[in-house]
């Protein structure tokens, strides 16, 4: 039978059913989709209202054929369209997932490299891990209530705009610090103890010590990369951001009238009045971070000082002097996009295949989404549309069509996400969540 696609809320499926086939699966999406939103919503009650059968209610969840059939179809859905499975094979899952078979898929696992020069293992999912992550994802959403300090699911201009004000405010001295090796230092006794999932899901979902991994294109050690892929909880996995937030959420931080904590991931800025106080707050920081639950995790000083000389923090260069405050995008990260857009120029003779575009306009729209969502993510900048003006600019001569056309194009396109890892210049481009 010829290949066929269908839309679902939006997104576009390959399949190869027959009409009637293919409505009896629409009809069996829309009612487990619907069964799965009565089950969270009973999920939802039992966590606020701290009913003592949560975990009975978890159990069901997790292995309900509704809310398995529910999560994969999402979860395809999020799978770049080259990788993306058929509808068939989402429709399959929920009569063959298991924890045995999230195991066996296998994971490959890509190296990145840092900018201090070492390598970050990038675990690359298919669809039955996907599943088992949004899953427990779904779970964690009504157990996770993010502190003040916590701006990571709030998104970088969130942060950002909060900074500005601080800063404005007087705490113009400022300590930049970061988790090492964040999700790598995770242990599996201490997530046990911390998670509220049953034990086999924590063992085979969230954690990478079972995952069937294979290198890979790498220029690292095959053998080192697999080994640190294992560690702790993966880079790449749709649930570690909540998980790893869900821990920094007990972190045991005093507020202060005159010092204030911004988290984003695993990266800490520390805004206050005077130096001393600062100091301070470095010390105490230092100490809380290394008594979370759920591993073993140690705080690093990137940078301190008065924002006066200047500092950077999630991919902004920020300063505050005598000639006011100053918030834009990093060096790195504009020079990340320029590459991105300049590309396009390269691939336009020999078509697009690392795109999947087949014309020029699909090419363009692929810049324009990769530039909308570098804009979303430095929105809070200064002089920002100075930055879109130039980068269309850049789209429109290296397309050979006209200004307006390319304008038209950007403002339908959907913003293409630039993670934290893109906004430290790392070459990794896809979202946590992906």
């Amino acid at each position: 039978m010829r290949m066929a696609i269908v839309v679902l809320n939006g997104i576009s499926y390959r399949h190869e059913l027959g009409p009637s086939q293919l409505e009896a699966a629409k009809q069996q999406i829309g009612v487990a989709r619907g069964y799965d939103r009565l089950l969270r919503d009973k999920l939802r009650s039992a966590t606020s209202e701290k009913f003592h059968d949560i975990a009975e209610f978890t159990s069901i969840y997790l292995n309900s054929r509704s809310a398995i059939l529910s999560a994969a179809v999402q979860a395809n859905g999020r799978i770049d369209w080259k990788r993306r499975e058929h509808l068939e094979y989402c429709l399959a899952l929920r009569n063959t997932f298991s924890l045995d078979a999230v195991n066996d898929e296998p994971v490959r696992i890509f190296a990145h490299k840092k900018t201090n020069g070492g390598f970050r293992a990038i675990s690359k999912f298919g669809l039955k891990n996907r599943t088992a992550q949004l899953l427990v994802r779904r779970i964690m959403e009504y157990h996770f209530h993010p502190r003040d300090i916590q701006y990571t699911f709030r998104g970088v201009p969130t942060a950002i705009s909060a900074i500005r004000e601080r800063l404005m405010s007087g705490l113009v001295y400022y300590a930049s610090l970061d988790i090492k090796n964040h999700f790598g230092s995770f242990e599996m006794k201490k997530l046990l103890n911390l998670l509220p999932l049953p034990k086999e899901w924590v063992e085979r979902a969230v954690s990478g010590r079972l995952m069937a991994v294979e290198a890979g294109m790498t220029p690292a050690s095959s053998d080192n990369l697999l080994t640190q892929a294992r560690r702790g909880i993966p880079t790449g996995s749709g649930c570690s951001p909540i998980i790893a937030a869900y821990s920094i959420s007990h972190l045991k931080w005093d507020t202060h009238p005159q010092m204030v904590l911004i988290n984003y991931a695993d990266n800490f800025l520390i805004l206050c009045s005077d130096k001393a106080l600062l100091s301070e707050g470095i010390g105490e920081l230092k100490v809380v971070v290394a008594e979370l639950p759920g591993g073993s995790f140690f705080l690093k000083e990137i940078s301190s000082g008065h924002a006066k000389h200047g500092f950077e923090f999630l991919g902004h260069d920020i300063s505050y002097s005598a000639n006011g405050l100053s918030i834009r995008p990093g060096a790195p990260a504009v020079n990340s996009i320029y590459a991105k857009l300049e590309r396009i120029d390269e691939q336009l003779p020999y078509g697009c295949a690392k795109y999947q575009a087949e014309t020029t306009k699909e090419l363009v729209l692929v810049g324009c989404q990769l530039l909308k969502g570098w804009i979303s993510a430095f929105k809070a900048s200064d002089h920002i549309t100075e930055y879109e003006e130039a980068m269309l600019t850049l789209l429109s001569q290296s397309a050979g069509l006209p200004y307006d056309v390319i304008e038209k194009l950007y403002k339908g396109a959907a913003a293409k996400g630039f993670s934290t890892y893109s906004l430290k210049a790392d070459p990794w481009d896809e979202r946590w969540t992906s």
